[in-house]
């Protein structure tokens, strides 16, 4: 049990190190792009997200799989870096708030409330291709990968029965087996008019963030969808 936990700790400080690593030559290549570029340009959003929680569990030939649903809102800023002609990169950083509620009775002698909450910091960093219309006009898609750190993942349940009622929090990451990190893969497409504009797009997980001796069996993972508004100086 003690190596096993061991391995498991080595594990996500050897993730926690190449994500680092990964963010910081990003960031690096950035400002290093943006010091070649006068029409460098920084943009704020805020929006919905709907995350869906997928689970997918093989035992020799069977599989099963499970998806929960989570709302929520994000709020963060993007740095809009032209390369050439209509190309762009643009890294960013964003905060995440997702909850789901769950419940459940069983006749009239209990009832109960389960709530999961999860926050995360992240950074995307997006290309984008560009089409001008009009004066101030714009239309673009945009694709990239995220990367993802947990804040929190709490889960609350209340229950109420004819004994008394009951109310316990869990930390989910006391739980070695879920990572805080993680990759995501998507895109989407945005329009603008002068400093005001909307995007929708849509984040795959790349990565298992069970992280248990039986992960070769076990995925846990996260997709969203996004849409917003953003406003640009």
């Amino acid at each position: 049990m003690h190596r096993l936990a061991f391995c498991e700790a080595m594990y996500s400080l050897n993730l926690y190190y190449t994500m680092k690593r990964i963010i910081t030559t990003i960031l690096a290549a950035s400002m290093m792009l943006a010091g070649f570029s006068a029409a460098a340009q920084v943009s704020v959003g805020a929006g919905y997200v709907n995350s869906a929680y997928k689970t997918k569990t093989t035992s020799g030939s069977s599989t099963s799989k499970t998806s929960s649903p989570a709302q929520g809102f994000y709020v963060g800023a993007d740095y809009d870096i032209p390369i050439v002609g209509g190309l762009s990169m643009v890294p960013g950083i964003y905060y995440t708030f997702a909850t789901a509620s769950k419940s459940s009775s069983i006749l009239s002698l209990a009832s109960g409330t389960g709530t999961t909450t999860e926050m995360y910091v992240g950074v995307p960093v997006n290309f984008t291709y560009s089409l001008e219309f009009g004066n101030e006009g714009k239309i673009y898609v945009f694709a990239g990968p995220t990367f993802n750190v947990g804040v929190m993942s709490q889960y609350k349940l209340d229950a109420t029965s004819i004994v008394g009622d009951y109310s316990t929090k869990t930390d989910n990451y006391d739980d070695s087996d879920y990572s805080r990190f993680e990759m995501l893969i998507g895109g989407g497409v945005g329009l603008q008019y002068g400093a005001i504009g909307i995007k929708v797009g849509y984040d795959a997980n790349l990565l298992n963030r069970y992280t248990g001796d039986n992960a070769s069996n076990y995925y846990m993972g996260r997709n969203q969808l996004h849409a917003g508004v953003v406003y640009s100086f």
